[in-house]
């Protein structure tokens, strides 16, 4: 906790109870090396879909941002070689992840703005695509 908050100001300093509480969040989805290797990855790529540079060589269809990255991890894996050496599970949270964000935003959720059906298709998503094992590398 200590070197964690160690440059932020104290006016805005995390809690000790918010360290808790992320803790037992992590704790709660128990990542694997895998897992956490994949969640990096994303991390480092997530962004390649919003580069309007990349996104106006590719087809119509895959212009907006979650779209994009699918299709340059399914059609052009040597833009993101790394993506290869991730274990087939991690390819796959990582493309699952991905396409849950096409259709749901936890900042919004967040944000209190999402209306019920949001939830009911994240709910759904969950349920036709390993539910809580992606929900925890989401949150991971």
């Amino acid at each position: 906790y200590d070197s964690f908050t160690e440059p932020q100001q104290e006016t805005a300093k995390l809690h000790p109870s918010q360290w808790q509480e992320l803790r037992n969040i992590l704790k709660w989805a128990d990542p694997t090396e895998d897992v956490l290797e994949a969640a990096f990855f994303l991390l480092a790529v997530r962004s390649l879909g919003k580069c309007r540079a990349v996104t106006r060589q590719l087809p119509r269809e895959a212009q907006k941002p979650e779209e994009a990255l699918l299709y340059i991890l399914e059609n052009y894996p040597n833009v993101v070689p790394s993506f290869a050496r991730l274990s087939v599970a991690g390819q796959d949270l990582v493309c699952l992840a991905v396409e849950l964000q096409q259709g749901f935003s936890f900042p919004q959720m967040l944000q209190g703005e999402n209306v019920p059906a949001n939830l009911l298709q994240l709910q759904d998503f969950l349920r036709q695509n390993g539910g809580e094992k992606i929900l925890k590398f989401y949150i991971v």
